[in-house]
């Protein structure tokens, strides 16, 4: 076992290497906090494989991705298998990537979740926002770099505390608690290695590393329930392929990940979705549950196809969405039936329900729903506002994007324009169009910027603009209308005139008038410009 914090100081040190044919560090900013959840957790993260320095030198070797410039004369170790996983964790706590890692202590207090509470932004970003340690103390940001060591962090802890003066004391124990209860298992982890001995032929590493490229993966939690659940006559890996064949539609739609029938199966036995509560279903658990829980991904899959308009979990504005849906319908099979359920997803999509700790909002609306002995009127209720979406910005807002094209989909069929696949998406505002709302995003940022339009139409609006498109098209009322915009002669006057802002709120209003038909309620509906 070697220690991860002797591991990655080996590597600051350019005392551990890799071999020069090994291909480059590949993973995305997600991988990255998904390592560092899980060496935070103390769960296993796999085996590394190593050969011992020193040897024959059949090979050139090269240093880790921002690691020192020159190597020890004779480094102690070669890394033929684990550069992703040790190279992510020196980035993020040696700070040494593009992104900064850091960690929402606030949120983790608030919802004890490791995994919602880790974050990444741009180093850019950083430095703009979280540089300053004052900034840190107020938001209780803890960056991933202050985790280097037990020292680094409580001397990092320190020079906090000691700017925000005025709230010191609280702070202080604010952030040894949240060291003592989250961060430190960081600093006692353990990578298992396979070390092979320097003598060993360049034959027999050439084979090894050919062999652990070509079958091996990193473990993680799928492989771990699959060694958990197995038994003579069950195997979770062969259920889940078989799922595949049976219902190969369903499996695409949940990105061929197994993860997700496990989730499902944690939120009915557990009331959790993370990955922890996952890691401690029973095998029995799993076994029980395991044919119903599959035939609530396809009722799933068939309610967001059918009535959502989405072709994949990455287009629902938040894939807990369907883990949410999923666990309800293997309990009752006729709820996705119900007259309420469309209007809740759409409900919760619009409110931007779970932008923030998204797996504590699901359990939530999970016990709710099944504890209430009738839909109660507010599962389908939301305190958004038309202002809300004139006013909503593409960036950061992933979630109200995908609700709008989807709501957009769905009104395009109703409207006989045709069906979801001859249509595209296409901008609606111009560039150098600007908004006369103080403090307002720019208006061809926001997400009412965008109408959803046959192929052909997409493409024109593309090369020439909406307002070419509009000034040429004779036939587009349907068009217009199903987009909630005005009509063709009354938006031609008012971007004659370029009143965008009157166009959009327009549009919202339209919007939220339809929704609120579609059973959606509203608390406020105003727009103020």
């Amino acid at each position: 076992m070697l220690g991860l914090g002797d591991l990655l100081g080996a590597v600051g040190r350019g005392e551990i290497a890799l071999p020069d044919f090994q291909r480059d560090f590949e993973w995305s900013s997600a991988d990255v906090e998904q390592m560092l959840v899980t060496a935070l957790n103390a769960w296993p993260a796999g085996s590394l494989l190593l050969l011992e320095g020193g040897g024959e030198s059949f090979f050139r070797v090269k240093p880790f991705n921002r690691g020192p410039a020159r190597l020890a004369e004779t480094p102690r170790y070669i890394v033929l298998d684990g550069q992703q996983r040790i190279t992510a964790l020196f980035h993020a706590i040696y700070d040494r990537g593009d992104r900064i890692y850091y960690i929402d202590g606030a949120r983790l207090l608030e919802t004890d979740d490791l995994e919602e509470s880790m974050q990444a932004i741009s180093r850019g970003k950083w430095n703009a926002t979280y540089r300053d340690k004052r900034r840190q103390a107020q938001d209780l940001i803890i960056p991933c770099a202050a985790l280097e060591s037990p020292t680094a962090f409580f001397e990092w802890r320190d020079d906090v505390v000691d700017v925000l003066s005025e709230s010191g004391p609280q702070l202080r124990r604010d952030l040894t608690s949240i060291y003592q209860r989250y961060l430190s298992p960081l600093h006692y982890y353990e990578l298992p290695a396979v070390v092979l001995e320097r003598a060993t032929s360049a034959v027999a590493v050439a084979r090894i590393f050919e062999r652990v490229n070509r079958l091996g993966q990193r473990l993680n939690t799928f492989d771990l329930m699959v060694a958990r659940t197995y038994a003579a006559n069950w195997n979770l890996r062969e259920n889940w392929k078989a799922f595949g064949v049976e219902h190969p539609d369903a499996h695409a739609f949940f990105d061929h990940d197994g993860m997700a029938i496990l989730q499902v199966v944690a939120l009915r036995a557990a009331e959790d979705v993370r990955q922890a509560a996952v890691l401690k279903l029973s095998a029995p658990q799993v076994h029980v549950q395991w044919a119903a829980t599959a035939s609530a991904l396809v009722d799933a899959k068939n309610f967001f196809q059918k009535r959502c308009f989405a072709s994949s979990r990455a287009e629902l504005p938040y894939v807990s969405l369907a883990l949410l849906f999923a666990a309800l319908a293997a309990e009752d099979s006729g709820w996705l039936s119900s007259e309420w359920v469309e209007p809740f997803f759409w409900a919760r999509s619009f409110g931007r329900a779970y932008d923030v700790a998204s797996n504590t909002r699901v359990v939530a609306d999970y016990k709710k729903i099944r504890r209430a002995k009738s839909p109660a009127r507010d599962l389908c209720a939301t305190d958004l506002t038309a202002e809300d979406l004139v006013l909503a910005g593409k960036q950061g807002g992933r979630a109200l994007s995908n609700a709008l094209l989807l709501y957009l989909r769905k009104q395009y069929v109703a409207c006989g324009l045709g069906d979801v696949g001859g249509s595209a998406a296409a901008s609606l505002i111009p560039g150098h169009a600007e908004t006369a709302v103080a403090g307002a995003p720019p208006l061809s940022t926001r997400v009412l910027g965008t109408v959803l339009v046959a192929r052909g139409d997409a493409v024109e609006i593309q090369k020439n603009g909406f307002q070419s498109w509009l000034a040429s098209s004779g036939e587009c009322e349907s068009t217009l209308r199903c987009n909630f915009l005005p009509s063709r002669d009354e938006l031609l006057r008012l971007v004659d005139q370029e009143e965008w802002d009157r166009v959009l709120a327009t549009r919202a209003g339209n919007l939220v008038s339809r929704l609120a038909a579609d059973g959606v309620v509203f608390s406020a509906s105003g727009v103020s410009l």
